[in-house]
């Protein structure tokens, strides 16, 4: 599924900013869920 989040964050490697790799990874995730809707890049 775009967007999901074991798509966008790696497991068993320790984040020095963990707040902004979460922000930036559920970014990634609306961004692929909004592509994969077949929306322009424009729109999203």
């Amino acid at each position: 599924m775009a967007g999901a989040a074991h798509l966008e964050l790696v497991s068993g490697v320790a984040q020095l900013r963990p707040e902004d790799a979460m922000v930036e990874a559920m970014l990634r995730g609306w961004r692929a869920q909004q592509k994969a809707r077949g929306l322009r890049e424009d729109t999203v």
